[in-house]
């Protein structure tokens, strides 16, 4: 049988060799794929980063019209710093531009060719003031290039930076400062210097360093250029400098050496381009401290707060390059490269690297051939971890001791996957029988497993690839069963038609499908999009999630709601569901789902005798869905009626526990929004009646992260002012609607109508309540200081809190209550 597959098996042959000839291929095409698998094994293998280096840099921005000015002010302030180095990257390679002297004199002569009457002197001073203010602002701006070389000389170790580009051209000798040792080429490149300081401040400064825009690709790579060609000359880079006057304290002893950059003890490898692969210094794009040019030169910073680092001075620049460790602005990637050379994490870039990790690919092609595919399994099993051990050694080793980067992280993949696959295409081939029933088994188990999840397309796409023995056909049952619990009734139909297509005897399942087919039917014409619930002629229960619904509670304004039953701890819920595909255009799917979920989260955090519990939330199918405990009684809407009024005592008594809910509530960070009568259940416990409140369906956690400003939410007539105008509410605006809710329990009347939504807003906002006891004579007195302080128009008139209307419910709960004494008749 083995030596039969291996004859007709060449393609799976080529099959196991294919990965690891394909990273060889990526590696040597520098594809992006091969590039990220070196950011894999790079983050693996090499060292840790070390923050300490991270911390010896920190980039102060400019911000500003005049920078040269700014830069002034900037340098004068270091120098209480004393800072180890300071690098500028700011374009000086031109005069500040000064004004022409000859407008002084052509407004010096117009204002003395002007003739003034004598009864208008002032006019002549004031333009006289004028030119004499202007003549200083023009002298002053002449003379700010030599106040900044002032400011340069007086500061230590300070470097400026300079451009490449391509093109030949001759650079002036003073931008070689300082001059490499050693730093003759011996061919010339295309390249020459641009963007070069004037002279007046590059002979004040320390040094000049190259600091190139970098491409997005050298930075995701982490590629820098340390030495840049220039003629016949290196020319070395701003961050090099700045590293080498940071590291040994002056930069003249800057060598460079074959395939290597020195200064004192530490020694930076190089290619023949002059570049390295550097490692990143820090996990973080904020890894270096950012200061603001205005705070520095207000005397922001702590003593010292600077000193013995390297300080870049740039522009304020947007972050435009992504790297490993996040999104970069030129000054951080230069920042970046310093810390890398103080702290040593430089790899050299062999000419060949690429050839040498292709090599190895081919190696893992050729283990994968000979040993796993043809040797004998004992042969295989050992040799192949080992081969991919060598590979793994050799990888680790270049890196961490020869500190040299060969893209390894393809050919690693590569030859892993090869052998792997090699293996295992040779187990199957051999018991390929005995895995066909275990196929199958497992693919059964696999689709039970989703289907128990609610992943019920998966399961039945699992299903129909499987062959149709017993046991596929019987979970196809057991499938079929559960679309018609979903009310996914064409699914259904689909199902027990697959069962027919292989079994086409089997009457039950002609039944069942006849009957979906109704059902499908019979849900399209309810509604036009996504079936009903709850279907007339299903033989099975529906279900919502896990629970099993039972019969329709009612109809809100966020969806319906159904009685149902947890059957895995048999408790009755209420379950509250949302249509999002019907109710939501697709562009606002996402945020009413999120919506719905924050509703789930603000409403389940709370914990209260007198707030309907939340005990699960979640999606299924087409319908968002929470789960609450259930309330057998009804809600205070019926008692809104003038006939069907409830004794004062009980509607004190109600409000009195409502008002201590929704305290609750705000205390934990919730507004409730909606209070009216049918948010207030009446729960019986025997004999004793309790509130509980229900229906947060637009509360919001009070927070500016998901609190929108401006959105009115809530019940017309029972909306506070604050909530009509549109604007932030919190605690006080549920004071009001409860005030209100009083107000309808006690008179049956509510306060405020209108004809429209524009006239009942204007009537909250602007119009007074009517007097209650007006209305309702019988009622004590301080019942309508209750509402009229909870009635405020302005919330700071109202009730600082729910728990403070509470406590006066109840003062006056209880004098009605105690017993009168009766009066004593005069003799």
């Amino acid at each position: 049988m083995l030596g039969s597959m291996r004859r007709r098996g060449w393609w799976l042959y080529a099959l196991a060799i294919a990965p690891a000839l394909g990273a060889g291929a990526l590696v040597l095409l520098h594809h992006p794929w091969a590039e990220a698998l070196d950011q894999r094994w790079l983050a693996l293998a090499a060292p840790k980063p070390v923050s300490a280096a991270a911390r010896e840099v920190a980039i102060i921005e400019l911000d500003g019209p005049a920078p040269r000015v700014q830069l002034i002010a900037v340098l004068q302030a270091l120098r209480a710093q004393r800072p180890a180095a300071v690098g500028v990257l700011l374009d000086l390679d031109a005069a500040w531009p000064a004004a022409n002297p000859k407008l002084w004199d052509a407004l010096e002569d117009t204002i003395k060719s002007a003739r003034f009457r004598r009864r208008t002197p002032r006019t002549w001073r004031r333009l006289k003031r004028q030119l004499l203010a202007l003549a200083r602002q023009g002298r002053k701006a002449e003379a700010i290039d030599a106040r900044l070389a002032l400011a340069m000389r007086r500061t230590r170790g300070l470097y400026l930076a300079m451009h490449t580009a391509p093109g030949a051209g001759e650079a002036p000798a003073y931008a070689f400062k300082p001059r490499l040792l050693h730093a003759r080429r011996a061919s010339s490149a295309p390249l020459h210097l641009v963007d070069v300081p004037l002279e007046m401040f590059v002979e004040q400064a320390s040094g000049v360093g190259v600091a190139n825009t970098p491409s997005p690709d050298a930075v995701a790579g982490g590629i820098a250029r340390i030495i840049i060609p220039a003629g016949h000359r290196w020319v070395p880079s701003l961050a090099l400098l700045l590293a080498a006057k940071r590291t040994v304290g002056h930069t003249q002893a800057v060598r460079v050496e074959s395939g290597a950059v020195r200064f004192g003890r530490m020694r930076v490898p190089v290619d023949e381009q002059g570049r390295a692969r550097m490692l990143f210094a820090s996990t973080s794009e904020q890894a270096f401290p950012h200061y603001a040019a205005a705070r520095v030169i207000q005397g922001g910073l702590r003593w010292h707060e600077l000193a013995g680092k390297v300080v870049l001075i740039a522009p304020r620049q947007a972050r435009a390059y992504v790297s490993p460790v996040g999104v970069l602005s030129q000054a951080e990637w230069i920042a970046q490269q310093i810390a890398a050379f103080v702290d040593g994490r430089v790899l050299r870039l062999p000419a060949r690297g690429p050839l040498w990790a292709a090599g190895a690919a081919l190696f893992a092609a050729l283990v994968a051939a000979l040993v796993c595919w043809r040797g004998p399994w004992l042969l295989a099993v050992i040799a192949t971890p080992l081969a991919w051990l060598v590979l793994f050694i050799a990888a680790f080793w270049t890196l961490n001791a020869e500190r040299a980067w060969l893209p390894w992280g393809a050919p690693l993949l590569g030859a892993a996957a090869s052998m792997a696959l090699a293996l295992v295409l040779r187990w199957v081939q051999e018991v390929r029988a005995k895995a066909q029933a275990q196929y199958v088994h497992l693919g059964c188990e696999l689709a039970l497993v989703h289907r128990e999840r609610g992943n019920l397309d998966q399961a039945f796409a699992l299903l129909k690839a499987l062959p149709p023995e017993e046991q596929v056909l019987a979970r196809m049952r057991e499938l079929a069963v559960e679309f018609e619990k979903k009310r996914r009734f064409h699914q259904a139909a689909e199902a027990f038609g697959w069962i027919l297509a292989h079994r086409p005897d089997d009457a039950e399942a002609a039944r069942r499908k006849a009957k979906a087919e109704e059902l499908e039917r019979a849900a399209m014409l309810a509604t036009t999009s996504g079936a009903p619930v709850l279907v007339e002629g299903m033989e099975t229960k529906p279900t919502i999630g896990r629970y099993e619904v039972e019969r329709l509670l009612g109809r809100g304004a966020m969806g319906e709601v159904y009685l149902g039953r947890d059957p895995m701890i048999g408790r009755v819920v209420a379950i509250k569901t949302l249509p999002l595909a019907r109710e939501f255009e697709e562009e606002e799917l996402e945020e009413a789902r999120a919506c719905f979920f924050r509703e789930a989260a603000a409403a389940g955090k709370l914990n209260h005798p007198n707030i309907v519990a939340i005990f699960d939330a979640g999606e299924d199918h087409d319908l968002a869905y929470i789960a609450m405990e259930y309330i057998a009684g009804g809600s205070l809407q019926p008692y809104t009626k003038p006939d069907r009024l409830l004794p004062i005592e009980k509607v004190l008594g109600f409000m009195a526990e409502a008002a201590q809910a929704l305290d609750y509530a705000h205390r934990h960070g919730v507004i409730h929004r909606d209070v009216k009568p049918a948010n207030l259940m009446l729960a019986k416990d025997g004999d004793e009646e309790r509130i509980k409140i229900t229906d947060f369906g637009i509360a919001r956690i009070t927070s500016q992260t998901r609190t929108k400003t401006g959105a009115i939410l809530g019940t017309p007539s029972y909306m506070s002012p604050e909530q009509a105008k549109g604007e932030r509410v919190d605690g006080r605006s549920d004071v009001f609607s409860l005030g209100v809710t009083l107000f309808v329990l006690l008179t049956g009347t509510r306060p405020f109508t209108g004809d429209s939504l524009g006239a009942l807003s204007y009537r909250i906002v602007h119009e007074p309540h009517p007097d209650i006891l007006a209305l309702r004579p019988d009622l004590p007195r301080r019942i309508k200081d209750i509402v009229d302080r909870a009635m405020q128009k302005d919330p700071d008139a109202r009730y600082a809190s729910a728990a403070e209307m509470a406590e006066d419910l109840k003062a006056v709960l209880q004098e009605l209550q105690a017993p009168r004494k009766p009066r004593k008749k005069k003799s």
